[in-house]
Formats: C-alpha cells, sequence, structure tokens
C-alpha cells in the first residue's frame, strides 16, 4: 500500500478514536512477511522521531491522537514493509 494510503487511513482512524485498532492491523499486515513486529515498531518510531515506547502507549490506547508528523512517520515506515 502507499505511503499516502496509509497516512489517510491513519488520519481517518485518529479522527474516529480508532487509531490504535486501525495502527495494529497495520503492523501486522507488514509483519505478514515474516517481519518481526518489535523491528516493525522500532523503524515506524525512528521514522516519526519518538521512542517505540511512544508507539505501545498508542497501540494501548493511552495517546489517541498523535501529531500528523508522526502518523507522516508511521505511515513512511510501514509503507516500507508493504
Amino acid at each position: 500500500m502507499e505511503q499516502s494510503s496509509i497516512l489517510n487511513k491513519l488520519k481517518e482512524a485518529a479522527t474516529q478514536k480508532r487509531l490504535a485498532e486501525e495502527l495494529s492491523t497495520q503492523i501486522r499486515a507488514a509483519s505478514a512477511n515474516g517481519r518481526n513486529q518489535e523491528d516493525i515498531i522500532d523503524s515506524m518510531a525512528r521514522s516519526a522521531e519518538i521512542q517505540p515506547g511512544t508507539i505501545n502507549m498508542i497501540l494501548k490506547g493511552k495517546i489517541k491522537s498523535p501529531p500528523e508528523k508522526r502518523l507522516e512517520g508511521f505511515a513512511k515506515a510501514l509503507s516500507s514493509y508493504q
């Protein structure tokens, strides 16, 4: 999936307060090729310029709507696994 498509899905999910669910889906899809989920999360964190623990907080629903810059980083990293 293209980066722009992933970004649009993430933005929509954040608006609808279901970002954790969408990110989990995207990470599972990226790991379908045998990639380790922790490596994917590390890549997302680097692209978004945050710590992996922050992504884990998003996945747990503790952070509901991170800045768009973060979503752009997530989309960039996730698209590289497609």
